[in-house]
């Protein structure tokens, strides 16, 4: 093979490893925004039933910040206003969630269990769909709730997006 063809398939497979390379990094963002999240929500709703159920004073969201942040150096996100916003997202989304199975005792601390949310839960929001909800940053879903307050404007917000 001459030169000039052998620099043109190298063209060539720069660029398709290129694209695969781009494809799989989409992919690996995706699949964590998601997890994260799956996680704010669950742990929203850990965070909510505790607190709003009285289990836990008025200082506890500070408290467990600042203990996190002591047992895990690294660790951010999670300030007490981290955790009070993945009470309120989850909150403000908590219809997701499939409740048919779910039994809260109101006399007992609520443990932490990962929340679901299963084509079931979608049905209550028809025009959202999981991958649309699962690719928009938790920030951006933060700002969505502090600007807009009925559920309807959020969900057209979400759906601009």
């Amino acid at each position: 093979m001459k030169k000039d063809e052998n620099e043109s398939m190298y063209k060539i497979a720069v660029e398709v490893i290129k694209q695969a390379v781009i494809k799989s990094q989409h992919k690996a963002i995706k699949n964590v925004n998601k997890e994260l999240i799956s996680l704010y929500f669950s742990l929203g709703k850990y965070i909510s039933n505790n607190s709003r159920k009285g289990f836990w004073g008025s200082d506890a969201l500070k408290i467990i910040s600042g203990k996190l942040k002591a047992e895990m150096p690294g660790l951010v996100g999670f300030s007490s206003t981290s955790l009070k916003n993945m009470r309120t997202f989850y909150e403000t989304w908590a219809e997701l969630e499939d409740k048919s199975s779910i039994k809260i005792d109101d006399f007992q601390y609520i443990e932490y269990k990962p929340v679901l949310l299963t084509n079931k839960a979608w049905l209550q929001v028809p025009d959202l769909s999981p991958e649309a909800f699962f690719s928009i940053p938790f920030t951006h879903h933060i700002r969505i709730i502090e600007k807009v307050k009925t559920s309807e404007e959020q969900l057209k917000e979400l759906l601009e997006r």
